[in-house]
């Protein structure tokens, strides 16, 4: 036998099992792909927050909520034209404002709120002095 004649007939045979096993090899992908795409599927839609549900767990109003987002210190993203928030994101931002985590959170029966539509400010009442508000300013805001 000629080597031209082995080479065309190790050829044919390659090209017979690669036909051969085409099917196999489709259907072992088209299973790894559902499989894939159910498990994708099964897990629940990750929750988003609304902006005042974000707000209400860093304890201060919506506006101050979206002058974070528009800032770029909160990230969040729109679905179907409304701010929303990942609840990841929302501790993340806690921990960055915590810094080395000497300062706490002001209790959310603490919190008072005084102005109203955009310019909104959260106070924290006298019995949280050391939060950074002084107790006439809070005195006053009540």
């Amino acid at each position: 036998m000629s080597a031209e004649h082995t080479d065309t007939a190790a050829t044919a045979l390659a090209q017979l099992v690669a036909e051969a096993l085409r099917p196999a090899i489709v259907e072992a992908i088209r299973t790894e792909v559902r499989e894939a795409l159910d498990a994708y599927v099964a897990q629940p839609a990750p929750r988003l927050l609304t902006v005042q549900e974000a707000a209400e767990r860093l304890h201060v109003c919506a506006e101050t909520v979206r002058r974070a987002h528009r800032k770029g210190t909160l990230p969040g993203v729109t679905a179907l034209g409304a701010l929303r928030f990942k609840p990841e994101d929302i501790e993340r931002f806690i921990e960055s404002e915590r810094g080395d985590g000497s300062r706490s959170r002001v209790p959310k029966s603490d919190i008072i709120t005084r102005g109203c539509g955009d310019r909104r400010k959260s106070l924290a009442t006298t019995k949280n002095a050391g939060y950074g508000v002084n107790n006439a300013e809070a005195e006053e805001a009540e």
